[in-house]
């Protein structure tokens, strides 16, 4: 029981750094973990450790923006090279600050969810890892990468307005014939979920 009211409060205080950094981080955070979880029971997982592993992973996916200037974070047209490196960063640096709690609230599993959140399927512009595609990417990275995407595309931030869901759905469809950023049959099941809604 002690040890749940301390993975409870380390959690609430990982997630509250987050919103500190981030006014829109929580709110994208509790949105892509809902996304992400019922996508992943679409899947077929039913598996209530796996599911909570995921939800942990969701909720951090992006706490490693901390480390990635505020003006670099809001700022809107194209990233010079040192920028989009400073924020492709961001996966790589929030599986480093998740490892040190590996065995306490967090597992490897997590971490590497966490880690690979942006790697492409087709493997032409994911980060960190150029070389992991496919099946190598984790489920559970391959699980949130269409929900973290879509968040994103269709809530306004201070520095971008919102894509409407149809148009996102539509923008992501092309993506997928040009780029392949997303599993094939995990998109298929993310498409079929949001066109039900």
């Amino acid at each position: 029981m002690r040890l749940k009211i301390v993975e409870s409060t380390l959690m609430t205080a990982m997630i509250t750094l987050v919103g500190m950094f981030d006014p829109y981080g929580i709110a994208h955070a509790k949105r892509v973990t809902d996304l992400t979880i019922r996508l992943a029971e679409r899947y077929g997982i039913t598996d209530p450790i796996y599911l909570e592993i995921l939800r942990k992973a969701c909720m951090l996916h992006d706490i490693g923006k901390m480390e990635v200037p505020e003006y670099v974070r809001r700022m809107t047209g194209t990233y010079l090279p040192s920028e989009r490196t400073m924020m492709n960063e961001h996966s790589m640096n929030g599986s480093r600050y998740l490892g040190i709690l590996i065995d306490g609230i967090i597992t490897e599993e997590a971490v590497q969810i966490v880690k690979h959140h942006h790697q492409d399927w087709g493997g032409k512009e994911g980060y960190p890892d150029p070389k992991l595609k496919g099946d190598d990417i984790p489920l559970g990275a391959r699980l949130i990468r269409p929900c973290d995407w879509f968040d994103a595309v269709t809530h306004e931030r201070g520095y971008k307005r919102a894509s409407t869901p149809q148009d996102a759905l539509a923008e992501m469809i092309d993506l997928q014939i040009t780029t392949q950023p997303f599993d094939p049959d995990i998109l298929r099941l993310f498409i079929e979920m949001m066109r039900l809604e």
